[in-house]
């Protein structure tokens, strides 16, 4: 089989960022870069993952699923799906998911990012996080981008296969955030939503478009059996946008 996965290397960070960007253009990052991005934003996300993931490698773990099939001359590097993973095995204090979050946050936000949308959105599923987990034990999966060319191939059921195999040893649950694109992958793989409440809204700077993200956590399908640890909720969030700005409306997926 030509599909194979790999830890990311430092020289793959480059590649890995073009990759996602392909991925998610007509998606969340297209919002968040309505003009584009150029070198200085490549610089920025590649500089500041990279300096994160040599501080904590036991945190920040990256993988690659490349085609052996493809040319030497790949744009990609023979690349094909990235993901990017964190593991939280201990139980965190609220002083040091504090820390952990301003330390996140140093670095400010990159260049020509909609700074309003960027700052609402990862405040809501921060929100989320931290009321629907707090500082309990979990995998977080982070990023998981399969290029356009690629999908219905088996790359993001490989990624997975590697986290819950990972999880499984720890006995901790998954976590994720996912898009409409990637809600019906999750789902083949045990993550479902519990239930919905409806939650506030807001206007905001935005363009005229709509984006939907899901955050959901699974059961473990490894083994024939379903691994489960207080990890049966979603939290949804949906912006509708229009002209003059978006309306952001939470639905969150409270346990059971």
């Amino acid at each position: 089989m030509p599909l194979e996965l790999h830890a990311l290397q430092e020289s793959d960070m480059g590649v890995a960022y073009e990759l996602m960007w392909e991925t998610f253009k007509p998606d969340i990052m297209g919002l968040m870069y309505p003009d584009g991005i150029n070198d200085a934003v490549r610089e920025w996300s590649n500089s500041t993952s990279l300096a994160s993931w040599r501080k904590d490698p036991e945190r920040y773990k990256k993988n690659k699923v490349i085609d052996t099939d493809l040319p030497d001359n790949d744009p990609f590097g023979k690349i094909v799906g990235v993901a990017d993973w964190e593991f939280y095995p201990k139980y965190r204090t609220k002083e040091e998911r504090e820390k952990s979050s301003a330390e996140n946050e140093k670095d400010g936000l990159p260049p020509l990012i909609n700074g309003t949308m960027m700052k609402e959105f990862i405040g809501q599923l921060g929100e989320a996080k931290e009321e629907q987990l707090g500082g309990k034990p979990f995998v977080y999966l982070h990023i998981l981008a399969t290029h356009p060319k690629h999908h219905r191939r088996g790359v993001g059921a490989m990624h997975l296969r590697w986290g819950f195999e990972q999880a499984e040893k720890l006995g901790l649950p998954v976590y994720l955030e996912s898009s409409p694109m990637g809600r019906p992958l999750y789902a083949r793989n045990g993550f479902e939503i519990k239930a919905e409440t409806l939650g506030a809204e807001g206007a905001h700077v935005g363009r005229v478009e709509a984006f939907t993200a899901f955050i959901m956590a699974t059961g473990n399908p490894i083994g024939g059996h379903m691994y489960s640890r207080y990890a049966d909720f979603a939290f949804c969030f949906k912006q509708q946008i229009r002209t003059l700005g978006f309306e952001v409306t939470r639905t969150i997926c409270h346990s059971f």
